[in-house]
């Protein structure tokens, strides 16, 4: 597995807060933006920023495992570069949303 931003605790809480930008390729692993893992307390994620996993196997954003887990996302729509030659907006039907996932998703 590749990450761009990995936090661990084996006892109490795993916390990341991200504003700036995260970006991981993999050509052949699973690639993940942003794991936070704590095992016996809470797995925290944070971010306003941009956060992008590709791979030719596996891509995830944002993993939080724990005993409880809290994703918190800021969305807005933006401008992308090209896609099939042709330049296009991605937009979501919000101008600006805020979304927080709870309680915990158990991946692995």
């Amino acid at each position: 597995m590749n990450a761009g931003v990995f936090a661990v605790a084996s006892a109490g809480g795993a916390t990341v807060t991200n504003s700036g930008s995260i970006t991981v390729v993999s050509g052949s692993d699973a690639a993940v933006g942003v794991f936070a893992r704590a095992d016996y307390g809470t797995a925290s994620v944070t971010s306003s920023g941009d956060i992008e996993a590709s791979s030719a196997y596996l891509a995830y954003g944002v993993i939080a495992r724990g005993a409880d887990a809290v994703v918190v996302l800021g969305l807005q729509p933006r401008r992308r570069g090209q896609c099939g030659g042709v330049a296009h907006e991605i937009t979501s039907p919000v101008r600006l949303a805020m979304r927080t996932l709870a309680p915990s998703l158990l991946i692995w």
